[in-house]
């Protein structure tokens, strides 16, 4: 995640509950633990950021945090994974089982009237963004593969007609996270699949960047331009042999696609 307050950028180790922020002048980073499975950051329109992980929502400012939410009290084998702010600075939050044993998860809408369930049944929630204008939203379940899209009502955050834009189960890695550049494409991060991707708004390959590791995780753009695309990557479950081929796994990596992505949204989160 970009934070242009501040010109850095932000990021989180999942698996150590670490969250990272870089200052893009200086490439000073600092470090916090956060919580056990960390899995987002987020800007609310307070001074801090807003963290999802197995706890719930946490809100941090300087070395002081709180936890603020936990929309699945009564699922204790599931966990908050890929989330963002959408229009009208809404955060809405996706869930996922940590065992990945089945489809037990869901997608959360953190309205002005509380925490409300959008979508259940999913498998592990992730990728989600809007179009430009707002009126489409995309969702990925990685395990199956698939890349929905909606019709988005900004005013509202209805969703409706639900469809499958992409289908990848016949292409090497799984889905996972994705963002949105200031021409509506999408740009996916393949776990397993050496390669982030773009994708035109009708699901069409547009063009793709080949990694030097084989588990992008995530992207967003960044940079005082918006111009910059910044990658995570994974190095969990690679043996001895896999780092050989691939040193760099969990590194984080920048690409200059020639295209410029959107400004970060700031959360009105109003139990802050």
């Amino acid at each position: 995640m970009w934070d242009a307050r501040t010109n850095s950028l932000c990021w989180v180790d999942i698996t150590n509950g670490i969250a990272h922020q870089r200052d893009h002048a200086s490439g000073s980073i600092q470090t916090a633990e956060i919580a056990p499975l960390v899995s987002s950051v987020l800007i609310p329109t307070q001074p801090g950021h807003l963290y999802a992980s197995h706890l719930g929502l946490i809100y941090r400012e300087g070395s002081e945090q709180r936890l603020l939410t936990n929309p699945e009290p009564n699922l204790p084998t599931n966990r908050l994974n890929d989330c963002k702010v959408g229009p009208g600075g809404v955060l809405w939050a996706g869930t996922m089982n940590i065992g990945r044993k089945g489809p037990t998860g869901a997608l959360y809408r953190y309205g002005p009237d509380g925490v409300s369930q959008v979508l259940s049944g999913m498998t592990t929630t992730n990728g989600l963004d809007w179009s430009p204008d707002g009126t489409t939203f995309y969702l990925i379940d990685t395990f199956p593969r698939l890349l929905y899209a909606f019709d988005h009502d900004p005013e509202t955050g209805a969703l409706s007609n639900r469809r499958v834009l992409r289908d990848f189960s016949k292409q090497e890695g799984v889905p996972d996270g994705m963002c949105t550049d200031a021409d509506g494409n999408l740009w996916i991060a393949f776990w397993g699949g050496w390669r982030v991707a773009c994708y035109a708004p009708d699901g069409t390959l547009v063009t793709q960047i080949n990694m030097p590791v084989a588990q992008p995780t995530s992207c967003c753009f960044g940079g005082e331009n918006l111009d910059q695309l910044f990658i995570t990557s994974a190095a969990i479950g690679i043996d001895e042999e896999g780092f050989e081929q691939a040193p760099l796994s969990g590194g984080v990596f920048t690409v200059t696609p020639g295209v410029r992505g959107l400004p970060t949204r700031t959360a009105l989160y109003p139990e802050i």
